[in-house]
């Protein structure tokens, strides 16, 4: 873990003692005190502006300014376990602020779209016309959004008849729902959008837990990966999802039912988010399915370019090696290391597919359906968990991999794009 840069320079050119008395008052303020040595915490008031009221005693047990433990070194962790307690609470609280808001923009959304469909039906399939688009994207684009608004709040609905029921913890009743939205999703999607989905090798998995590495290509990866692990191979995945998704109301309530970690890219305490994408995979049952997508991010040309670039500056060798990649993101690979070595029981599975790319923002979703029908292809590849090496061989093994799998994106747009035009 990076250690967070809690002095100053001037402050590193004094005492040890008067060093860490410094540093406590800089970071803690009036709460945290010196006894015998030692940096304690004693229930108190945080620092002004915060949204928690208070936290619990955390105290050190080795002593400021030895040797072993420096009093830099004590302070990063006493911070690290009072961030953790405050990071849980301002997440509880946070709940209360953005549900309402969340909820209440979907439903305002689904009542408008709903009470002046005539007009923007009219509206967009004119304007789609006079631009020469004949299959009316965005006509389709808004019949979709209708729908998503619908079933977002029929989830939202269902949710909270699971809380009236007391069942709001039951996991088997919160995969139920879960599956039975993504595949009312994969519907809509169907029945506006025309999109036609080939699944290869859901239904062939281990019986065992597994971790799939996914390729992260467009607004529905997620989604199309809980219908297909869900809904086609019986399996009840979890996720490592950004923390950005948590706007999503269903993702939001129904997802932190459930065991997946939302991840807090912004987050300096790069220890805590890895622990916790470790912890989502530490308890796996023979159904289970740890999902993490290691690019971080929609893949395009755009940050594929600037990926290279920021790791040229690192490691130069690596980003050589992935410099021929068209389709795929350089991969990260803390998280998915820290998932796979969290579950030794489970067998690694690798997913890619073809069809979803561009449909990243927007506008280039529209742009995508003017052109036709969105067919893709989904396929799930079973790696022997004896080649998947630990340590310092993960990274070249990973690279290899993605190497492999934009390699046979490759391919497969090849064949796709050579079948559809002899049709």
């Amino acid at each position: 873990m990076v250690e967070p840069n809690w002095f100053t320079v001037k402050e590193f050119q004094r005492s040890p003692a008067s060093r860490s008395r410094s540093a406590a008052r800089w970071v803690t303020g009036p709460t945290c005190t010196m006894e015998s040595g030692r940096l304690c915490r004693r229930a108190p008031s945080l620092v002004p502006g915060s949204s928690v009221a208070r936290i619990s005693v955390s105290v050190m047990s080795s002593p400021c300014g030895s040797s072993r433990s420096p009093p830099y070194r004590l302070l990063s962790d006493c911070e690290d376990r009072l961030r953790t307690r405050a990071h849980y609470c301002r997440e509880m609280s946070s709940r209360w602020v953005r549900r309402p808001i969340t909820v209440g923009g979907v439903t305002v959304a689904a009542v408008l779209l709903l009470v002046c469909s005539p007009l923007w039906l009219l509206l967009a399939g004119a304007m789609d016309l006079v631009r020469g688009r004949l299959r009316i994207p965005t006509v389709r684009l808004l019949c979709f959004a209708l729908l998503w608004t619908w079933l977002e709040l029929a989830g939202v609905t269902a949710s909270v008849a699971l809380w009236c029921v007391g069942r709001a913890r039951d996991r088997r009743a919160n995969y139920a729902l879960q599956r039975w939205w993504a595949a009312r999703m994969i519907g809509a999607l169907r029945l506006t959008c025309g999109f036609v989905i080939e699944v290869r090798g859901a239904d062939h998995l281990d019986s065992g837990p597994l971790v799939v590495l996914g390729r992260h290509a467009s607004l529905g990866d997620a989604l199309v990966s809980a219908w297909a692990l869900g809904s086609i191979a019986g399996r009840t995945p979890r996720y490592v999802l950004k923390k950005e998704l948590s706007f999503d109301p269903c993702l939001d309530i129904v997802g932190r039912r459930l065991p997946n970690y939302f991840v807090d890219r912004s987050s300096a305490a790069v220890r805590r988010e890895l622990e916790g994408i470790a912890t989502l995979a530490s308890e796996l049952h023979p159904t289970d399915v740890a999902v993490i997508f290691p690019e971080g991010t929609r893949a395009n040309a755009a940050k594929r370019s600037s990926s290279l670039e920021r790791m040229r500056a690192r490691d130069p060798r690596r980003a050589d090696r992935l410099a021929d990649m068209v389709h795929l993101l350089p991969p990260k690979p803390s998280g998915a290391q820290a998932l796979i070595e969290a579950a030794p029981q489970a067998a690694v599975v690798l997913m890619w597919h073809i069809g979803f790319d561009g449909l990243d923002t927007f506008s280039r979703i529209r742009r995508r359906l003017a052109a036709g029908p969105v067919r893709a292809l989904v396929v799930f590849e079973l790696e022997e968990r004896d080649s998947v090496p630990l340590g310092e061989g993960f990274v070249d093994w990973l690279d290899e991999r993605w190497m492999h799998l934009d390699r046979s994106v490759a391919t497969a747009i090849s064949e796709s794009q050579s079948r559809h035009a002899g049709q």
